[in-house]
């Protein structure tokens, strides 16, 4: 028996967010700790279709999946409704602001990093 849902309030509505923006299965799955075969099963209960991505890929665009605990994703999804943006559009905004004004230092509560030069790796070529 598995010690902690994954189908959580928080993760379906993930799903229908991810799902409405284009991704499939093994994109949601990675998204909410799952496997694309009950990610499928779930939204085929729920009426809800999947993108036909393969992979990981998400476009022309380089993409970033990550997870949230579940009270910073309903913040997060609460301050892209006030706005009437999509909250992958909030989060997009949070990083690019964070990255091109340099304020690393001021949003992660942590010793200041010591500067690195730029190396190219595949994902930024």
């Amino acid at each position: 028996m598995r010690a902690t849902k994954i189908f959580t309030e928080a993760n379906l509505i993930k799903i229908r967010v991810l799902a409405d923006n284009g991704s499939g299965a093994l994109q949601i799955a990675h998204a909410i700790g799952s496997t694309p075969g009950s990610v499928r099963n779930m939204c085929g209960k729920m009426k809800i279709k999947l993108g036909r991505s393969k992979g990981f890929g998400c476009g022309a665009e380089p993409c970033i999946i990550s997870n949230v605990s579940e009270a910073s994703f309903f913040e997060l999804d609460r301050h892209a409704r006030q706005r009437d943006i999509s909250l992958q559009t909030l989060a997009a905004l949070f990083l690019e602001t964070i990255a091109k004004d340099n304020l690393f230092d001021a949003v992660i509560d942590e010793a200041p990093c010591k500067p690195m030069p730029f190396q190219p790796t595949r994902a930024n070529r």
